[in-house]
């Protein structure tokens, strides 16, 4: 019912930023520091990279921010890719700020990680 309930109202004339604002579309809870840098860590250690000095990350569907940049970046990716259907990502600034300031907090080094 649920389903069925999102498939109409996906069709009505309402961009996803303002059915979000009215709660009735939400992608995810990607914009939390923490719960985005949680999930790239689950998700790094459970690869099997032979190597895990020199990978590149593809996300489709990175949601409302594009935060999965950011920590592969401090994972030292040699390359980033994120895909999505629309700009659904935020384009604020202090979203952005407020990861650089998590990892930073984290003191992230490439030895860290790899451990």
């Amino acid at each position: 019912m649920k389903i069925g309930a999102k498939l109409m109202l996906a069709r009505l004339p309402f961009g996803y930023r303002h059915c979000k604002r009215i709660c009735l579309f939400e992608h995810g809870r990607m914009e939390e520091p923490q719960v985005a840098f949680a999930n790239f860590q689950a998700h790094f250690d459970r690869s099997e990279m032979a190597d895990k000095t020199i990978f590149t990350v593809l996300e489709l569907g990175p949601s409302d921010s594009l935060y999965t940049a950011l920590i592969a970046s401090a994972f030292s990716a040699s390359s980033v890719f994120l895909v999505d259907i629309g700009a659904f990502a935020t384009e604020d600034i202090n979203w952005y700020q407020a990861m650089a300031k998590h990892l930073y907090g984290l003191r992230l080094s490439r030895e860290k990680l790899l451990l």
